[in-house]
């Protein structure tokens, strides 16, 4: 949700310290020589050299200033309450692999938002296990009283499960004949019977290595509904590996519980979903205008194949699909090494290494094109046209380092520089800014300035954080960053 910091009539900015605004954004996310940010001038300390009399006084209008902002950036990042605010760090668990590596897949350096989300979801929301008691039972508290916002609405819902592998001394004798088990994914009907899979819903079947480790994803959207429709209750899953023969064989899971004392496993069982949000619709618009990332648009049907490294990276069957999101491929170290486990719209992305260098490239590219972070363009007193300059915003200077997790800040920049007559085409005027431009220079009428200086094209980034239920969230927020200037 957009909103507009409401200006204090009591407080006002002077001329040296809009100044003090620019500064690079990568000096502020190194630490090194920092820049201080909007929020530095937002909520500042109250100099020394006041004198004692006024000091209570001007602390009450600090604070009111920055209760303002801090709740003005609460609506829009979405946050209803200060639940999350209020926690530190060690509180919250491990954030998924998954979503750790999805965000660096979508977004650049400072998290602006380079690459469309898995099923062109603008939210993504993942749930930990709750009950990690038994080893093929997986239960998450995702049901009709987990509400979502009134503008989401889920897409699709997988099922994310890293399996361990199997030690030599408890392989089933089979498997020197058809090397291979089957996993077989159940929603529970009836937890009295949790040790007879075929009692319960059939709804999935996965053909693996015997010899395989890694992450299994199975689709389960349609249970998922179910559960948040109240048509069903969540009773969670039930996953049993057999061999080809029927025989049930010993394969475990990487579980919530693993975790020695002291340390955190990102390899616990996920519940994903996929939301659209009504509410970022504009995203379709900016995407129209990014460079497409190759190769893949489609989705194909491929049966379950083994990579050089034992593990099984194409489990589900896909149909051909026309309007499947493309997303930016991985290079060869994940094959060798499975740090990326894909969500089903991946699967196809690792066979092309190359893209991902292009990707990068195209990334560097333009926050050399679009960053100018030089000191004749970061000091206002040097600005003789309309230019975009640097606006870093911390989150660590708001203190919500603790529950977001990437980025640390961003650079929002701004806009500033006169739009001097005659308007040239580098500042992208409109027909109406030129008009205006002219009625001014002539004196046409005593009130018409200047046109203004302001962005005429504004990207979106994303958010990795942790919401009030300890779940990893991936988020998109649009018109966040300045992208271009002109005049209108």
């Amino acid at each position: 949700m957009d909103s507009t910091v409401e200006p204090s009539e009591e407080i006002s900015v002077t001329r040296n310290q809009s100044q003090v605004i620019t500064g690079t954004s990568e000096s502020n996310l190194q630490g090194q020589n920092p820049t201080p940010s909007v929020l530095d001038i937002v909520l500042p300390s109250i100099p020394q050299s006041i004198p004692e009399q006024n000091e209570t006084k001007n602390d009450e209008k600090a604070e009111l200033v920055k209760h303002r902002a801090v709740r003005s950036l609460m609506q829009i990042f979405g946050i209803p309450n200060d639940t999350v605010l209020m926690r530190t760090t060690d509180q919250f668990g491990p954030a998924p692999e998954f979503m750790i590596d999805l965000y660096n897949t979508i977004t650049d350096t400072y998290g602006v938002t380079r690459a469309k989300n898995p099923y062109g979801a603008h939210v993504i929301r993942s749930f930990m296990e709750r009950d990690s008691s038994k080893y093929d039972f997986f239960y998450f508290n995702l049901s009709a009283n987990v509400k979502l916002k009134e503008s989401e609405r889920v897409v699709e819902a997988e099922l994310h499960l890293y399996r361990n592998p199997t030690p030599h001394d408890r392989l089933h004798p089979s498997l020197y004949l058809t090397p291979f088990y089957i996993l077989s994914l159940y929603q529970v009907v009836d937890t009295r019977n949790l040790a007879i899979p075929d009692l319960h819903k059939l709804l999935g079947v996965h053909y693996v290595p015997a010899l395989g480790s890694g992450w299994e994803v199975f689709n389960v959207t349609q249970t998922v509904l179910e559960w948040m429709k109240g048509e069903k209750q969540n009773m969670g899953f039930i996953v049993a590996a057999t061999s080809l023969g029927g025989d049930r064989v010993p394969i475990t899971f990487s579980r919530r519980s693993d975790a020695k004392e002291g340390e955190k496993s990102n390899k616990q069982p996920i519940l994903v979903l996929f939301n659209h949000d009504s509410e970022g619709d504009k995203l379709k618009s900016m995407t129209s205008n990014r460079e497409p990332i190759p190769p893949n648009n489609r989705r194909r049907k491929e049966r379950g194949k083994v990579n050089r490294s034992g593990e099984n990276n194409n489990q589900n069957d896909y149909e051909e699909e026309d309007d499947a999101v493309a997303l930016p491929n991985l290079p060869n170290s994940s094959l060798e090494n499975p740090r990326f486990h894909h969500s089903l719209l991946f699967k196809d992305t690792i066979r092309h290494p190359n893209s991902v260098s292009r990707f990068r490239s195209r990334r560097s590219k333009n926050q050399t094109e679009h960053g100018d972070t030089s000191d004749a363009a970061n000091h206002p007193k040097n600005i003789t046209s309309c230019s975009k300059h640097d606006l870093f915003i911390s989150f660590e200077a708001i203190g919500w380092s603790s529950w977001i997790i990437s980025p640390k800040g961003y650079n929002a920049y701004y806009c500033v520089g006169p739009c001097i007559f005659p308007l040239s085409h580098e500042v992208s005027p409109t027909n109406h800014a030129t008009l205006q431009s002219i009625a001014h220079e002539l004196s046409l009428a005593p009130d018409v300035g200047r046109p203004c200086c302001v962005p005429t094209k504004l990207l979106p980034i994303s958010l990795l954080y942790y919401d009030d239920d300890d779940n990893v969230v991936l988020k998109q927020y649009v018109d966040m960053v300045a992208d271009t200037c002109g005049c209108h």
